[in-house]
Order: C-alpha cells, then sequence, then structure tokens
C-alpha cells in the first residue's frame, strides 16, 4: 500500500512540474553544454536562477550557502535522473549530479562546479552513504539525501 502510495505521489509530482531540460542522466559535456546555453560567467544571481528557470529545474533542488571563511557564496543545486528522487532499479541505487555556481566576489558568478554521486538504499534505509559528507543525517526512503556539507569539495570546475 506504502508504495502504491509513494508511486501515485511520483506520477502527481512528475505530470504536474515540467521535465527538467538537464539531468544526471546526462555526460558532463552534454551538461556542461546545455548549461551554457543559459548560464555563463559575470551572471548575477538572478540571472542564473533566471537560467535555470529556464531549463526547469526545480527550486525545490536548489540552496543558497552564504559565504564563509573558507568558501565564497555558492548557488546549489541537485539534479536526480528523469522522474526524480527515485530508486527505480533493482539495486535501489540513486544517482545525483551536484552543481554549484561560484560567487567569487560575492555578486557575479565565476565558476560552476560539477560532482557526481548517489547512495544504495535497501528497503527505505541508506547502505552506503555519499561520497561527500552530508549537512545532517541521512533518512530513511523516501527523504531525499541531504545536501553536502562544502558544495565545494571534490567537483570538477568548468
Amino acid at each position: 500500500m506504502r508504495a502504491l502510495f509513494l508511486l501515485l505521489i511520483a506520477a502527481c509530482v512528475t505530470a504536474c512540474s515540467p521535465t527538467p531540460k538537464v539531468n544526471a542522466n546526462m555526460t558532463d559535456a552534454v551538461l556542461q553544454e546545455r548549461l551554457s546555453a543559459e548560464i555563463h560567467h559575470g551572471m548575477t544571481r538572478e540571472g542564473v536562477n533566471s537560467g535555470l528557470n529556464a531549463l526547469n529545474v526545480s527550486e525545490d533542488w536548489r540552496l543558497w550557502y552564504e559565504r564563509t571563511d573558507e568558501r565564497p557564496p555558492v548557488q546549489f543545486v541537485r539534479l536526480f535522473p528523469p522522474g526524480g528522487f527515485w530508486p527505480g532499479n533493482q539495486s535501489g541505487f540513486i544517482s545525483w549530479v551536484d552543481l554549484s555556481f561560484v560567487f567569487d566576489d560575492g555578486v557575479t558568478l565565476s565558476r560552476t562546479v560539477l560532482f557526481r554521486d548517489g547512495v544504495r538504499y535497501v528497503g527505505d534505509l541508506p547502505l552506503n552513504p555519499p561520497t561527500r559528507a552530508p549537512v545532517r543525517p541521512f533518512q530513511p526512503f523516501p527523504a531525499p539525501p541531504p545536501p553536502p556539507l562544502d558544495p565545494l569539495a571534490g567537483g570538477t570546475s568548468f
């Protein structure tokens, strides 16, 4: 019964929101090409958000990291495979791509950092943690994986 309920919720969310034009199943090269069509270095935070809107990236998966002594301000975005956050294969593995839009001067986009990660679930419990430390402990499925503590750790800049 619970699985049917979750499937109905996922179907409604998928049907009710536009399909993102970028997702975690795309290669890094394709992601970079699609992002560069809408988002450019030198854009403000509002410009980056407009570009993400044009790519139909849900605001639910965006997070702003304020400046710290160790890091400039960052606009964080998590992309999942088509269909969203759902263990759609028998192994229970959910993959994602994290994008961090870095504003070194605090105002304009200076670089983008891409990082791929994932977690395996057994039943509704996460079996293996992601590569980067999360901001809070993992919760059982269907709670989504928490964002990373450091959005710039281990990523590739472009």
